[in-house]
């Protein structure tokens, strides 16, 4: 076995360590901190290219698909090592407990426990951003891996890219949210809707498949990012896109029916639409790869992540200032 892969096993296992500090405070109330008055001021994020590597985002996607953590199946005994991993990331890249831990647990609708971790660097006013993505598979059927590599750990790659570079007081806090349970009816979702009913929320950004350029919607332009619900940005997309050469579209593959369903019927942010929070939906879109053994790291274009994910990056950066 490579050297490498048995650095990351004993790696996850020294993560119970900082699970089991956390486990005792997972039903506990985030501090939202008192609310500050403040000056509007105009704010236009600069953003190298550089700062974002295709290698690490490829690093993170195969740690997350690796045979360790058994296809990241909800409810499963794996699930404590793949949240103790995410958690220790937040950790490394800056991010605060949210709330006084990492870890919010909740009840599976199916039987057993689910694990949200959150990360958050709080804001000079009482409001908040929410950056979401899902980051559970479906395991080992049969005996056989799905990895879930662009659904869903290519989403964590970003986020893990994203959390290294916030600044240390922006106007706006933001958490960075993981969450369990996107095939159990993104039950985890609707649980920390649930757990912070009384947090001012301005936006919630869902990362949703975001790694591939197998299916693009036009294959003259294969950089390319779909921001379901962004028409009312689209100004600022654009101009946060410019950077990476993406070319931003605001519908699923063109069709609003599919719109309509992908965002407001399906996944996490069809239950922060229905809390009433505002939600934006970012995609690259399904594959033929999508939720199958096939979906491997070795599948994803890790050029063009990097390139999505500057584009996030420079966005969130002009919401929370």
């Amino acid at each position: 076995m490579p050297k490498r892969k048995i650095t990351f096993k004993l790696f996850c296992f020294s993560c119970l360590f900082l699970l089991a500090s956390g486990l005792a405070a997972a039903q506990m109330r985030p501090d939202i901190g008192s609310a500050l008055r403040y000056e509007a001021k105009p704010f236009w994020p600069v953003v190298r290219k550089s700062a974002f590597s295709a290698d690490s985002l490829r690093l993170s996607v195969e740690q997350l698909c690796d045979s360790t953590f058994a296809g990241r199946l909800s409810g499963s005994r794996e699930m404590v090592q793949v949240s103790a991993y995410i958690a220790s990331r937040f950790r490394k890249a800056g991010l605060q407990a949210f709330g006084g831990t990492y870890f919010h647990n909740f009840e599976l609708p199916s039987g057993g426990v689910g694990h949200n971790v959150a990360g958050c660097i709080p804001g000079r006013r009482n409001e908040w951003i929410v950056l979401e993505a899902w980051y559970d598979s479906l395991g080992c059927p049969d005996g056989l891996l799905y990895p879930g590599a662009d659904a869903n750990a290519s989403a964590l790659a970003m986020l893990f890219a994203i959390a290294g570079r916030l600044p240390a007081e922006p106007e706006c806090g933001i958490i960075l949210l993981a969450c369990d349970a996107h095939h159990n009816d993104a039950a985890g979702a609707k649980a920390f809707i649930k757990q912070n009913r009384k947090l001012k929320i301005n936006r919630v950004i869902c990362l949703d498949i975001v790694g591939s350029s197998l299916e693009p919607l036009d294959k003259r332009r294969p950089r390319y990012l779909m921001a379901l619900g962004g028409k009312p940005a689209a100004r600022k997309l654009e101009r946060c896109a410019r950077l990476g050469r993406i070319e931003m579209y605001y519908d699923y593959y063109r069709s609003d029916s599919f719109t309509e369903l992908f965002l407001h019927k399906t996944g996490e942010q069809k239950h922060f639409h229905n809390a009433g929070l505002p939600c934006t939906v970012f995609t690259s879109g399904i594959t033929y790869n999508t939720n199958r053994p096939s979906d491997t790291p070795e599948s994803l274009d890790y050029l063009a992540m990097r390139d999505r994910a500057l584009v996030l990056l420079r966005y969130v950066l002009s919401l929370i200032g």
